[in-house]
């Protein structure tokens, strides 16, 4: 058949990349020089990676040569089972040399290396995956490294697919109406009973713990509904239960599918109708199950998992997507509505969206929130969304507006109130903007647009009637306050053309709507594209600058800040550098405060593998004098376990630690009812002991089936007292989109005796996410403060922020454009916030009793009272008013929980000098009773829970996040969550899915933490599972998902690395395995690029892709869901890379691909023409520095390996995906009838 032949023929031409080989293996070699060199040599400072490859083209062994810390090789072996494929992925070990030979006892090796004490006695250092035994290879079931983990036992990942049953999904569909008025299709909901039997597509996820996931699909794909089952098995009753057992039955056999469906016919007729018969027999597959099972719920410790059987029971968590005639998402009703819809409803509980005859999103509106409205240019960018308040915090509201530059590049943005926003006006802004003749703005002579220095002209509308907000300045140096001085930084050349790149900023500072102020920012860059300089003139008239030195991969060598708060106070200089070892791992950083003594912040050791194992922090680094040593230990998952082993409480050589903690999982220690061990990576127990009063103290955590907290249980075996007893005990209950409906809370023991100080219930508005009051039964006020007890206790706005909280004595909050509070008043008392328009704080404002505090934050120095107070350190904070350095012990979570320093300066530091002691209730709120605070040190800081800085003034006691604040009292935040639409299934003020314990919120946006996800192809073949790696780093694929005609959206299910945030990633789609036909494109700010050509026929370019195998192997380009057939996805890598090099690549990448597609014609599939336009662009950004890898898709890692990019961490396809989409494809491809091939 084509498909096979032309596979012959692509990976005959991926052949030809071979480098070498050896005696008895085929390899690849990939070296990256880490100094600088003219031709290959074997003496300069290199990284080397061999891929070995069996006879097939299959990778069976990767040696990183030389990458341990003792320059031993790390090897990692790989092997496939007959007729299956590869069911095993092992784990790297590292060898006794550091030979880039091939070795070839590989397996017994790591076998061996993990059959130790450091990984638990590991037998099976491997995660491993059981098949279907259909043609078909679905997965079934997936197991994990680790004894409790394995394959055989019940602590696995399982998987089941099935149709629908008569009466279990509800079925509504919108209908979308056209208003001419308005140019929007308004809809209304038709009610449609239940979906037919067999009409949709079931697969459901069973985790280790036996928490189920459902998700249902139509005929075209479209998920219908997503389900969650919240298993109330093992969960101790806390205050009240519900149950919804469904039923369930064994799974069926599918021994004769085949051969039914294989009955009299021919061999030819099976090659004729070969893609037919493979569509029956996956229906008939799925029929069979269908009639026969009724899964929903796999129970933990079930003994009939092993045969494939899967039971349980639970209430739904169900969230429905309801779409319109043209296949538009237009609602989603959220689990608390119980799929019950109407308008009504939905306003509050639901998300609904417009479109116009465009087909583009024109309207929205998220639960408890008004609708907003978006309009677009000729080119389909967004250029104006609204209504927004008023960026001063007046509260009058108008329209966010973005205007480009003719390359697609924001050029400046700002807020119009020239119109009223309504659905009706939204029509008047897009005929405005659709009548202009050009959609974009060019550069011009210094103007003034709204009091803003602005050299770019002003021609598409809105012209009038705009404050300028931010400008950005790309590729020159010719704006008002440039840099003028381009001299040699650090000895790295300056260029001064910087064509493609960000060079300078004007962002507003939010004083007063009549007042100009702005901070003034420009970027100075080497031949790499490297920011050498980034100066920042603020609105008081200093500035800060920073200069880095780089090493020649691009990891920084020394960065020099130097700090002026105003025009008159005196210059403050910052000084680090930094030392890595032969493969690039951070070795020690060093830290100098002006003419201060160069200080060691901390020196890092790795095992073999790579895994932090020791930090010396803070001391003489001449001496070899540390302050404090963590020592780290993990489990063979990967999982931290340890940061000073409470087991080993003296270390060797070493002082007692000042703060000692454990993390457990599957093997919980104290016997507390409900505490069980877990399998999932949900912590079941968390130990510490502080070298103050070196005493035992425990939470134990119970989960309920949908993974959030529903009790922290505490205990302190060596306090030796049975009033000890659930002592700051939190335990909570929730309904079903997680608001919180109860909450108690237990405080320090008064007279020996345990102390309630919250037990709260929380009411809300009908029919509403947003929380109405909160009552206090306790008669405690030591956690929550209750001071109202009549009526309504919170009030909110349009946007869903909350505008007055009566128990805080909150009489009004103001919030600007971006829901930021600006002025919290408290009667005759208030806070007030200055922001630039970005939403970066810098200055906190507390009028109390007529006393007024100024708290300055300016580049990372925190001014009060106009005095520097301190700057923050890696490894703690610099008090800049004793000259202090302190250092801070903090948790998986960063949540701060020591803090000391060498007060005498003796290069000694005992349990006498820890100064601040915090500990937490699960939900941040810290304990009393006997935390301890030095506060001749710790006055002004007030950084505490997730490291986040703690407003206590007036009793406010916010945590800020940047882009929300958090109430620990009560566990919940003050404003809607900005991406919402991500996690429709949830309320949008709910703190990290209700898991404090595993996940955080950096920025208040999004929680992350470990968390497994499960991705399914268009055909619903399991594709990707993936888990945490050896280092403790997480990573999710990215897939194509939307279905825009102009541009692919991956609606951000792209999700970075534990280590860093990335601006882009590069997106790798194969269609079988490496070395076959494939497909490489870059995903970038949420949308999908890559080359697109023509139709066949020569007529306009399409922006999906499609029909793939056009004549004389020429790609040809129709439809998207085609692409998505043809191209599921394998790799996705993620890339670190600088704002600089994120706008340069903007720069050449446009919105409907045709600068990636070039001209837009049809190209040859053999030569790899998607993977030399990738990158190219990737190079012109200087993400890459060699064109040397430009072979075929599959080469992206190695590329960004040796452009320094990816840092150590790489988001990559599991070998579980690999080898279930690998499988499926080859057993279909080598079907045999009577002893012949048939495809």
């Amino acid at each position: 058949m084509k498909t096979y032949k032309y596979i012959v023929l692509f990976s005959i031409c991926c052949l030809n990349t071979i480098v070498a080989q050896t005696k008895s293996q085929n390899y690849i070699k990939t070296t990256q020089y880490t100094q600088p060199v003219k031709q290959a040599s074997t003496t300069v400072a290199q990284k080397t990676q061999v891929v070995y490859y069996d006879g097939l083209g299959r990778p069976i062994q990767e040696v990183a040569v030389g990458a341990s810390p003792t320059k031993n090789s790390v090897v990692k072996h790989t092997e496939y089972d007959l007729n299956i494929g590869q069911t095993k992925d092992f784990l790297s070990y590292s060898v006794a040399s550091g030979s880039s030979e091939y070795v070839a006892n590989a397996k017994t090796g790591t076998l061996n290396y993990y059959n130790t004490d450091k990984y638990q006695k590991t037998t099976n250092p491997y995660s491993e995956t059981l098949y279907e035994k259909s043609p078909l290879k679905r997965v079934l079931k997936t197991g994990s490294p680790g004894e409790d983990w394995k394959i055989s036992g019940n602590n696995t990942i399982d998987f089941s697919y099935r149709f629908n049953t008569a009466n279990e999904v509800k079925y509504r569909q919108a209908k979308a109406t056209l208003a001419s008025a308005t140019g929007i299709y308004n809809v209304t909901i038709v009610e449609k009973g239940t979906y037919p039997v067999n009409s949709l597509y079931v697969t459901s996820v069973s985790d280790e713990n036996g928490n189920v996931a459902q998700e249902f699909k139509d005929q075209e794909g479209k998920v219908v509904l997503k389900r969650v089952y919240n298993n109330p098995q093992g969960v101790p009753t806390l205050f009240s239960t519900a149950s919804n057992a469904p039923m369930s039955s064994p799974m069926p056999s599918v021994s004769n599918i085949i051969g039914d469906e294989l009955k009299g016919k021919s061999v030819q007729d099976v090659i004729d109708n070969f893609d037919k018969i493979v569509e029956n027999l996956e229906k008939n597959v799925d029929n069979q199950i269908d009639n026969t099972t009724k899964e929903v719920e796999q129970l933990p410790n079930n003994p009939l998992r092993g045969s494939g059987v899967i039971t349980g029971t639970g209430e739904t968590l169900d969230t429905y997507y309801i779409y319109d005639q043209y296949g538009n998402l237009s609602i989603v009703t959220s689990p608390l509505l119980n799929g019950d819809v109407t308008l009504a409803n939905v306003d509050k509980l639901g998300y609904q969206y417009k479109y116009d005859t465009k087909n583009r999103l024109v309207a929205k509106k998220l639960p408890g929130k008004t609708w907003e409205y978006m309009v677009y240019d000729k080119s389909d960018r967004l250029v104006a969304i609204g209504p927004v308040y008023n960026p001063f915090g007046t509260e009058a509201k108008g329209w966010m507006v973005t205007k480009y530059d003719a390359h697609s590049r924001v050029i400046y943005s700002g807020f119009y109130n020239g119109l009223a926003v309504s659905e009706t006006t939204r029509k008047t802004f897009q005929d405005n903007v659709n009548a202009n003749a050009i959609s974009f703005e060019k550069r011009a002579s210094s103007t003034n647009i709204g009091g803003a220095p602005v050299t770019y002209t002003n021609t598409v509308f809105p012209k009038d009637n705009l404050t300028v907000l931010s400008v950005n300045y790309y590729d020159d140096y010719t704006y008002p306050g440039a840099a003028t001085n381009f001299t040699a930084i650090e000895g790295q050349t300056v260029i001064q053309n910087a064509k493609g790149l960000l060079t300078g900023n004007w962002t507003r500072v939010l004083t007063t709507s009549s007042e100009n102020k702005a901070n003034i920012t420009f970027m100075l860059y080497d031949y790499n594209s490297r920011v050498l300089r980034s100066y920042t003139k603020n609105y008081l008239q200093g500035y800060t600058q920073v200069d880095t030195k780089y090493t020649f991969t691009g990891l920084p060598l020394k960065v020099t800040t130097k700090h002026k708060k105003d025009n008159v106070a005196v210059q403050s200089i910052v000084e680090e550098n930094f030392v890595y070892d032969h493969a690039e791992r951070l070795l020690q950083q060093t830290h100098k405060v002006n003419t201060l003594a160069e200080v060691v912040l901390f020196k890092n050791v790795y095992d073999e593998l790579g895994a932090l194992e020791k930090k010396d922090v803070g001391g003489n680094l001449a001496k070899n004098i540390f302050f404090n040593t963590n020592l780290y230990l993990y489990n063979v998952r990967g999982w931290l376990t340890d940061i000073n082993s409470i087991a080993n409480y003296y270390h060797p050589n070493l002082r007692r630690p000042l703060f000692l903690l454990k993390l457990n999982y599957n093997k919980p220690e104290q016997s507390i009812t409900g505490v069980n061990a877990l399998y999932n990576g949900n912590i079941s127990e968390q130990i510490w002991t502080s070298g103050i009063d070196n005493k035992k103290r425990s939470y134990g955590y119970v989960y309920d089936g949908a993974n959030r907290l529903v009790l922290g249980s505490f205990k302190s075996p060596d306090l030796g007292s049975a009033s000890t007893a659930n002592l700051y005990d939190e335990k909570l209950a929730y309904d079903k989109n997680g608001n919180i409906l109860k909450l108690d809370r237990n405080g320090a023991s008064v007279g020996g005796v345990t102390t309630v100080i919250d037990k709260l219930t929380y009411g809300y508005e009908s029919g509403s996410n947003r929380l109405s009051t909160v009552r206090d039964a306790s008669g405690n006020q030591e956690g929550f403060k209750q001071v109202n007890t009549v009526g309504s206790d919170y009030t909110y706005d349009e946007f869903g922020n909350l505008t007055s909280d009566k128990h805080k004595k909150i009489t009004k909050i103001k919030h600007n454009h971006l829901n930021l509070p600006v002025e919290i008043n408290f009667g005759t008392d208030k806070i007030e916030y200055l922001y630039t328009a970005s939403g970066e704080k810098l200055q906190k404002k507390v009028t109390e009793k007529g006393v007024v505090t100024l708290t300055d934050y300016l580049g990372g120095f925190q001014y009060v009272k106009g005095k520097l107070s301190f700057l923050p350190t890696a490894e703690g904070f610099f008090n800049a008013e004793t000259n202090s350095y302190v250092y801070q012990f903090k948790d998986h979570l960063g949540n701060v929980r020591v803090s000391y320093s060498d007060i005498n300066n003796e290069n000694l530091i005992l349990p006498h000098k820890i100064i601040e002691e915090i500990n937490y209730y699960p939900f941040g709120l810290a304990h009393k009773g006997y935390n301890q605070k030095n506060d001749a040190l710790m006055k002004d800081y007030k950084y505490q829970y997730n490291g986040k800085e703690k407003q206590e003034e007036l009793g406010l006691n916010y945590y800020d996040y940047g882009a929300r604040n958090y109430d620990a009292a009560i566990g919940r935040w003050m404003n809607v969550d900005p991406l919402a639409e991500k996690f429709v299934g949830w309320n949008p003020y709910h703190y990290v899915h209700n898991n404090p314990i595993n996940l955080v919120d950096p920025t208040g946006m999004e929680a992350e933490g470990r968390e497994n996800d499960y991705l399914f192809d268009n055909k619903n073949n399991l594709i990707a599972v993936t888990y945490t790696d050896s280092k403790d780093r997480y990573f999710t694929e990215s897939a194509y998902s939307a279905t825009s005609m102009k541009f692919q959206n991956s609606k951000g299910d792209i999700k970075h690395g534990e280590e860093f945030s990335p601006d882009f990633a590069i997106v790798e789609i194969m269609a079988e395995v490496e070395g076959s036909i494939g497909h490489s494109a870059i995903g970038f700010d949420g949308n999908t690029f890559n080359y697109y050509p023509t139709k066949d026929d020569g007529t306009t370019r399409d922006f999906g892709a499609g029909n793939l195998f056009g004549t004389d192997l020429q790609q040809v380009v129709s439809s998207q869901s085609d692409f998505k057939e043809r191209y599921p996805l394998a790799n996705s890598y993620f890339a670190k890379v600088s704002p600089e090099q994120k706008t340069s690549l903007s720069t050449s990448l446009s919105f409907k691909g045709e600068t990636l597609g070039n001209s837009g014609e049809k190209y040859n599939l053999i030569y790899n023409n998607c993977t030399t336009n990738v990158s190219n662009h990737l190079i012109g950004a200087g993400i890459l520095e060699s064109d040397s890898y430009r072979r075929r898709p599959g080469t992206f890692n190695s590329m960004l390996k040796s452009s320094g990019n990816i840092s150590g961490s790489i988001s990559r396809e599991s070998s579980i995906g690999r080898t279930v989409r690998n499988n499926v494809r080859e057993s279909l491809n080598n079907m045999t009838v009577n002893g012949k091939r048939v495809k």
